[in-house]
């Protein structure tokens, strides 16, 4: 238990016990550390055999048993109606959803005698992949080429073999595994060892076995997130079909073809990826996905880690039992909480749909019946590209800080090929991103939106969230800045959303060479002109949209349609005040940073004209009604558009398709937005009951056993006792997920009646 929840080592218990004895003279003490070390191994195993029910060891094992698998999961048969395949949301709510990803971190140094003196004990009964049919795998298609020649997503260690450690010190890299991507529990048969880095034939054999096991079970619809799946899936029936060594036979081959199979990108991953794969691999433009995120099993590894220095010096079998132990603990502690976690998210998912349903219903009355056909008909006719803005020509952060990035090479010579620190132009880039959290919050705090205890409560929870992003940046800090500069940071007692973030435009320039800090703040200059051209995109969008929106108020002047577009408008302007602020913020910190360099001369101080609240109807706005408005097309829409048009007539027409675009992706945005919570509310319903039932279908194995193994005279008693009280947690369990489905019902019906 210390092992897995504190990452306690053998040697420092051992240490411990013997300091506790002996505080003074500990080493005359017999040394407990290989005998406890062995014995714990062994316990660990036979532990795990105990509770999976298997009481006679078979070394030619053909199929995993140990270990609880995901009990949110779909189990055909099992946790699900017999008739799952006639409900019209059957794609959502009886989908397996699967996240893999590679760990560099769990890795093995070379040293003693490999697997030939040390095996694993725990053998392909676990999560490992089998392992003599990898090793014969590997020799056969270990150096088959990823096939990355025509692939645009650069920078992703996935896939390329010069991205990786290729020291003889090390006998394996990581590892590759897969987990549900919606309560992270991990998949049997779903790990393998890293040898030569993270190619497309290690990650085929553990995601190959994970999908025979779904297929053979019955599912009909499955969802990969992978970091680089918008380039995995491309050749991936052709590598596993390869002729030097077909992973699935001609008929699991067809039965897998049957199966809807959709690729996506985690949320956050995609951010690094061309625009074209946010296209067709976005969680959030994607149907049927809910509010899944595919992240999850970064989490994981947070966990693991820290078994990384202890798992990094073992022999092969003792690091794969420790692994696999590990992750059977995990499964088990996030299997006996799956039931609390779902009514949990349950609640928050449909409060956020009730707010969604409110938002969209609110813009499509505002916006009007005749523009509401026509979005809907343009939308219909669509691929994901309808949710990118259309008129971009000017850079944008993540392009300047993609060109920044090649110019540094990657990571520098001093942190090694695989250094997991960070480079100046992605440190700084991630400052920003903290900077740009700090000014949504402080958005949120102005719009003063925590009216109710829930909303105070999550505000609140919002605040601590942003207090450990901020002490994670500053944990970080160091890898890329110098020590003089973060000395000189001021570390008042302010909020979180008012914290110093250490930013070379925090130091006034002629500090920059003292500090060491000069080559920093051309970087950040760079970014924050990216950054800026960003904010004035946002701008436009949202002063487009209080265009049109004010333009439909006047136009309709009814009780009702004058109240939606009112609240529309309000809830625009405050957006049009936050971007306002990211752009002002970017200039003063360009003024700041302007040094040799120069800002682009079509950027200005933001004044009241220049952004004026009724831009893009100037033949309505008060200012020109009185004769005192500005007579030409303020600068923030020149940068964009290009023109220089004196006339109303030639206003109008040139910010005509800003409207039209900030009203296109305000709607587009805003429904996506309810349909993802209202799926995922769905999807929460459907995996609240299925836990309940997933551990009465386990109850009922152990029943089984019990009432078996009592009538074999080989069996020990003490395994019959051991059934009937498995039995009995398991219907602890079972009642345990029931109740909180109860809860769930109650607060589901609660908002139905509202």
């Amino acid at each position: 238990m210390m092992l897995h929840v504190a990452r306690t080592t053998p040697w420092d218990f051992c240490t411990a016990l013997q300091r506790i004895t002996d505080n003074v003279e500990p080493d005359i003490l017999p040394d407990i550390y290989r005998s406890f070390n062995r014995i714990q191994r062994h316990w660990t195993v036979t532990r795990a055999y105990k509770r999976g029910g298997i009481t006679r060891v078979n070394h030619n094992q053909t199929e995993h048993q140990l270990g609880l698998p995901c009990v949110s999961c779909p189990w055909p048969n099992k946790n699900i109606p017999h008739n799952w395949r006639d409900d019209p949301d059957s794609d959502l709510i009886y989908a397996t959803f699967i996240a893999i990803d590679g760990n560099y971190r769990l890795s093995r140094n070379n040293k003693g005698g490999g697997e030939a003196t040390d095996p694993s004990y725990f053998g392909d009964v676990a999560f490992y992949a089998p392992n003599e049919r990898y090793k014969d795998f590997c020799r056969a298609r270990g150096g088959a080429d990823d096939e990355i020649a025509d692939i645009t997503c650069r920078g992703h260690k996935s896939g390329d073999a010069t991205k990786f450690n290729h020291s003889p010190r090390k006998a394996c890299l990581g590892v590759v595994c897969g987990v549900c991507a919606r309560s992270a529990a991990f998949f049997h048969w779903g790990v393998v060892d890293l040898a030569l880095g993270e190619r497309f034939v290690n990650v085929d054999f553990a995601l190959v076995h994970i999908l025979q096991d779904l297929v053979k079970a019955g599912i009909k619809k499955i969802v990969v997130s992978y970091d680089v799946a918008c380039k995995y899936n491309i050749n991936f029936d052709r590598r596993i079909n390869h002729s030097a060594w077909p992973l699935l036979t001609t008929r699991e081959s067809r039965e897998l073809k049957a199966v809807k199979l959709a690729w996506l990108v985690p949320k956050f991953h995609l951010a690094a990826h061309v625009e074209g794969c946010a296209d067709k691999y976005s969680f959030n433009w994607t149907k049927n996905v809910g509010r899944t995120c595919g992240e999850n099993v970064e989490s994981n590894w947070s966990s693991l880690n820290g078994l990384a220095t202890s798992v990094r010096e073992m022999g092969f079998g003792s690091r794969r039992d420790a692994i696999n132990d590990a992750m059977l603990h995990h499964n088990w502690w996030k299997g006996g909480r799956e039931s609390q976690r779902i009514l949990k998210a349950f609640m928050e998912a449909i409060e956020m749909r009730k707010e969604k349903h409110k938002i969209l219903l609110g813009l499509e009355e505002a916006l009007g019946d005749d523009v509401m056909e026509q979005l809907r008909t343009t939308s219909a006719l669509s691929d994901g590209s309808q949710f990118r803005l259309k008129k971009i020509v000017q850079p944008t952060r993540a392009s300047i800080l993609k060109l920044l990035q090649q110019e540094e090479g990657g990571f520098g010579p001093e942190y090694g090929v695989i250094s997991t620190r960070a480079t100046r132009s992605v440190g700084i880039n991630r400052a920003l991103e903290v900077e740009m959290r700090q000014v949504q919050f402080k958005h949120q705090l102005r719009m003063g939106t925590a009216t109710t205890d829930i909303q105070w409560n999550k505000m609140e929870d919002a605040r601590r969230k942003l207090s450990q992003l901020v002490d994670g940046w500053f944990r970080n800090v160091g890898d890329f800045m110098p020590v003089n500069a973060i000395n000189e940071v001021q570390t008042a007692n302010a909020g979180p959303e008012n914290a110093h973030l250490c930013l070379p435009s925090e130091f006034p320039q002629i500090e920059h060479n003292r500090l060491g800090i000069a080559d920093h703040a051309l970087i950040e200059r760079e970014l924050r002109i990216g950054q800026a051209y960003d904010a004035l995109k946002k701008l436009r969008n949202q002063l487009g949209l209080k265009s049109f929106l004010v333009r439909r108020k006047r136009q309709n002047p009814g009780y009702t349609m004058a109240t939606r577009a009112e609240t529309e408008i309000k809830k625009v302007d405050g957006h049009v005040k936050k971007w306002r602020k990211v752009y002002e913020s970017a200039w003063k910190a360009l003024e700041v940073l302007r040094g040799d360099g120069i800002i682009p001369h079509e950027h200005h101080w933001l004044t009241d004209q220049a952004y004026w609240k009724d831009l893009g109807e100037r033949q309505t706005a008060e200012a020109t009604r009185k004769g005192e408005g500005p007579k030409q097309l303020p600068w923030i829409w020149k940068i964009e558009l290009d023109i220089e048009e004196t006339s109303l007539e030639g206003i109008e027409g040139a910010i005509e398709g800003w409207t039209n675009e900030a009203i296109r992706l305000e709607w587009l945005y805003a429904r996506a937005s309810y349909e993802r919570w209202d799926e995922e509310t769905k999807l929460l319903k459907a995996e609240g009951e299925r836990v309940g039932k997933s551990f009465g279908w386990l109850k009922k194995q152990w029943q089984t056993r019990k009432m078996d193994w009592g009538r074999d005279d080989d069996i020990p008693r003490g395994a019959v006792a051991y059934a009937a009280r498995t039995a009995t947690t398991f219907a602890r369990l079972e009642q345990k997920g029931l109740a909180h489905f109860l809860e769930l019902l109650k607060v589901a019906v609660k908002y139905a009646q509202s």
